[in-house]
């Protein structure tokens, strides 16, 4: 047998096997296809159920923070009554204007540690109130600390100078506590306003289905 004759012989031995091959391929898909498998409808469930557990418990201590410092902003403003009734007992206007804000103040705190808001347009009010609020507390502080003298003299005070000084600092200390409290208010006010959405759309996307794609593991 030629050389030639043995190299056409290899070659139609060659391509009957790369034809067997193929054929062979084709008939079975599978074999380089991705294998997708369907994660248990139990534990889709139970993480689920965890992290709802875990969402609440956030929830409750961020519900338990907001109780807890608006209690704050009502026994401060509390405090700032009491010491400006103690400078002059019948105040002067600017007394009255000064008792006024610190009457606000505990109002709205009282109102929020009632009742939490539950709408878009109570949470952008009590937001806006707590901004101005805060202002004003926190101008009243300045001028408590820098211009004593001078209010005072707004005051009216009967009290002696060095006493009324003491208790004028000590007003705009307190006042300054109400402006950083405030800023602590409307940060878990939006803390818990933004959960409250999150769980609206985690509950929207949990009745639109029960597939989940997460359940699809490659």
């Amino acid at each position: 047998m030629s050389i030639f004759s043995c190299l056409h012989l290899w070659m139609k031995v060659s391509l009957a096997n790369f034809s067997l091959l193929t054929t062979l391929l084709s008939k079975s898909p599978l074999a380089f296809s991705p294998q997708i498998t369907m994660v248990p409808t139990s534990f889709s469930s139970s993480a689920s159920s965890s992290s709802s557990a875990a969402a609440a418990a956030r929830r409750q201590h961020t519900h338990q923070s907001y109780l807890l410092t608006n209690y704050l902003l009502l026994g401060a403003a509390s405090g700032c009554i009491f010491l400006t009734l103690s400078l002059r007992l019948l105040p002067s206007p600017c007394g009255l204007l000064l008792i006024s804000l610190h009457s606000l103040t505990a109002i709205a705190a009282a109102t929020a540690a009632a009742a939490p808001a539950s709408s878009d347009r109570s949470h952008a009010a009590h937001t806006a109130a707590a901004a101005l609020t805060a202002i004003f507390q926190g101008a009243t502080a300045l001028l408590a600390f820098t211009r004593t003298p001078d209010f005072l003299a707004e005051l009216r005070s009967y009290v002696r100078e060095d006493d009324a000084a003491v208790i004028l600092k000590m007003v705009g200390g307190l006042c300054a506590a109400i402006f950083c409290l405030e800023w602590v208010v409307m940060a878990l006010a939006f803390a818990l306003r933004f959960g409250d959405g999150d769980g609206e759309d985690c509950g929207k996307v949990k009745h639109a289905g029960n597939f989940c794609p997460w359940q699809l593991r490659a």
